[in-house]
């Protein structure tokens, strides 16, 4: 159904008028007015399609209408490029589709991502700065500790403890992926990150982030070991044995995240660079890719089964078998102190699992930018504080080789 129409565009909805989307306008652009396309897709006007889209929605028609025509004559008169001239050219005829091989052939690729970061705001930029600045450094201080504690304490120096300091280390990785650069776009009236810079944080994000889910699983073996079998624990999880399982979890983080980077970034983003998120992460780039994505949503499911559901199953009857052991133990002590060595670790694993499945395994419909980014922040910035937290405060012996290391401080 045709509800308006305007000097060379024809707009059509299934309920209504509506405001393009980044990618629909730079569609739009670069198929009408090739050589004029990159002034009427400049960053100005995909930041301004983003920040009015939301609130343009819950308005009627009319007042869509006009905010619509309002761009239009907007990029006409600023940046002199009529491009609006092509009647029988329809939005939705062109612009709602993937754009086919031949035709990507005559745009050029973005070589640089504007991030909006977690808000548009000004003068919420310093506040957010000084509360994520001092989440990165209680992040650090925490999982530095705990590996500080690990090393100089020998009664710490066994495999469950080798663990965690693998965890800690790839937790303090993944946040300096991440946290850093937010911290420099807070304070920056331009927050970019060239093409490169982009597929590296990317890369480096899953890399450390899928080998973290791999110790967390490895992890849960451990304690299976531990309890099923503690006379032959020392000989079963020997350090040789450790070492391969840590060596195998950085690996497959590796390889998983070097294929999940290449499926990515080999699609064509075209000339729209603006991604509503504040870092790098892969459902913000497909949203922006010009090109059909439906084999790198093949491949990021394929690599979901292998770093997400293949873990939390194992870890899953991992406990089972745990709980089974635990409740034939006669002594009540012993019980309590067979879940004890385990709660923190199932903690630990019900917070991280349960923020990132819910980010990954649902369907592409029901993203939401906003919630995207509420669900990321909390796995970038938040996971990696409770982690230490939980395992000093619900672990004896690391609050013992606390004491010891506050008490040469002390004495020194």
């Amino acid at each position: 159904m045709q509800l308006r129409k305007s000097p060379g565009v024809t707009i059509f909805h299934a309920t209504g008028p509506r405001l393009p989307t980044p990618r629909e306008w730079d569609c739009f652009c670069a198929s009408t007015c090739p050589l004029k396309s990159p002034s009427c897709t400049s960053v100005f006007v995909h930041t301004h399609l983003y920040t009015i889209d939301e609130n343009t929605q819950r308005q009627s028609s009319s007042s869509v209408t006009e905010r619509l025509l309002l761009l239009y004559d907007e990029c006409k008169v600023i940046y002199k490029c009529d491009v609006l001239h092509k009647s029988d050219l329809t939005l939705p005829h062109f612009l709602c589709r993937p754009i086919s091989k031949m035709e990507s052939s005559n745009l050029t690729s973005v070589t640089e991502f504007i991030l909006l970061g977690l808000s548009s705001r000004p003068e919420l930029q310093v506040y957010l700065f000084f509360l994520f600045l001092m989440v990165y450094l209680m992040i650090l201080l925490a999982n530095l500790l705990i590996v500080l504690l690990i090393l100089v304490d020998s009664c710490l120096h066994t495999p469950m403890y080798f663990f965690l300091t693998n965890l800690s280390i790839l937790e303090v990785s993944y946040t300096s992926c991440v946290i850093p650069q937010m911290l420099g776009h807070f304070l920056a009236e331009r927050r970019s990150l060239s093409f490169s810079r982009c597929a590296i944080q990317f890369y480096m994000f899953l890399f450390f982030g899928i080998a973290e889910c791999y110790i967390l699983s490895v992890m849960a073996y451990d304690r299976y070991v531990a309890i099923r079998d503690p006379l032959r624990y020392t000989v079963i999880m020997s350090w040789k044995v450790c070492g391969g399982l840590a060596a195998g979890c950085w690996v497959g983080g590796f390889i998983a995240s070097t294929v999940d980077t290449a499926a990515t970034f080999q699609l064509l983003f075209c000339r729209e660079n603006v991604i509503n998120h504040f870092m790098c992460e892969m459902p913000a780039l497909l949203h922006l890719s010009c090109t059909d994505t439906s084999h790198v949503e093949m491949v990021m499911n394929i690599l979901c089964i292998f770093t997400l559901l293949c873990p939390v199953t194992f870890i899953t009857f991992s406990y089972i078998h745990i709980i089974h052991v635990v409740l034939h133990i006669r002594s009540a002590q012993g019980r309590r102190k067979a879940f004890s060595t385990c709660s923190s670790h199932l903690l630990v694993v019900m917070v991280l699992y349960g923020t990132v499945l819910s980010l990954y395994i649902r369907p592409r419909s029901l993203s939401s930018p906003k919630y995207d980014k509420i669900i990321a922040i909390f796995y970038v910035a938040f996971t990696p504080i409770f982690n230490p937290l939980i395992y000093s405060l619900r672990n004896n012996e690391v609050k013992m080789a606390l004491r010891k290391l506050l008490g040469k401080i002390r004495n020194t």
